[in-house]
């Protein structure tokens, strides 16, 4: 005996089954988000209230007794047996429906209260988002006045180090120019010491040609000294040559005289 199918039970088992087959609405990024978020049902981490499991129990706690209370009326128009076979059937179905959702961690919700989880899922993460965008942009502003006090202070720094560095080629500027004129000093010096030089040159040669005569003359005088003439002949010093002073060798001594003095006498000349 075939049992009647009821618009209630058999059409709510139907519709969650096919309720069962929603996809996640939520993406992955999303479920990152979403650890932060506080249940207000069970005080849980990391999803809403709408999602909670104990929203959901109740909620199915709901639909039992609906159901129980459905077929309990049915039970008084048809008789014992169909209506146990029916009730059978519809729980079931109720079953199926529980474990095909329960094993792909689907959640039963309505469109109204997935539009209703999607808003504030929605307002919450754009909530957190506002807030993490605050707590970045805090960070990036305390970063950025560190940045800017410590670029005040080296460029400080460099500052007073540029003074230092200008003063100091000052000093070497000065002390260029000082060395440049004692350069110059010394570079006249030196055009006076070569003019002094070649002076000295000159006076050198001079001298050397005055040496050379002198030894020549001294090498002639030597020459006719060791020549070896008669100091009677006078030839080569302004005499004229072929007159000859011939003198006796012999020496005449004559008696002195009484109070005279003893004179040479002299041979005559000869003609």
């Amino acid at each position: 005996m075939g049992f009647k199918k009821k618009k209630g039970f058999g059409s709510r088992g139907q519709d969650l089954k096919k309720k069962s087959s929603f996809k996640k609405f939520e993406p992955r990024q999303e479920r990152t988000e979403r650890k932060g978020v506080r249940c207000f049902e069970c005080g849980g981490i990391g999803h809403f209230a709408p999602e909670c499991a104990n929203h959901n129990e109740r909620k199915k706690g709901k639909v039992m007794a609906a159901t129980w209370s459905g077929s309990s009326d049915d039970s008084n128009e048809e008789d014992e047996s169909s209506s146990e076979e029916e009730l059978m059937a519809n729980f079931l179905a109720f079953a199926s429906s529980h474990k095909s959702k329960s094993a792909s961690e689907k959640e039963d919700l309505s469109q109204e209260e997935i539009d209703s989880s999607e808003e504030e899922s929605d307002s919450s993460s754009s909530s957190k988002k506002k807030f993490v965008e605050q707590k970045v942009l805090a960070k990036y502003h305390a970063e950025f006045n560190d940045l800017a006090l410590k670029s005040t202070r080296k460029i400080e720094r460099l500052r007073e180090e540029n003074l230092e560095l200008s003063a100091h080629n000052d000093h070497l500027s000065e002390q260029v120019e000082r060395l440049k004129r004692r350069e110059d000093k010394l570079i006249e010096e030196l055009d006076l010491s070569k003019r002094s030089e070649e002076g000295l040159k000159r006076e050198l040669v001079e001298a050397k040609g005055s040496l050379a005569r002198i030894d020549s003359s001294t090498k002639k005088l030597d020459h006719l000294l060791g020549v070896g003439k008669s100091p009677s002949d006078k030839r080569g010093l302004g005499y004229e040559d072929g007159k000859k002073i011939s003198t006796s060798n012999k020496t005449i001594f004559v008696k002195s005289l009484k109070n005279e003095e003893t004179s040479f006498v002299q041979p005559p000349k000869k003609s």
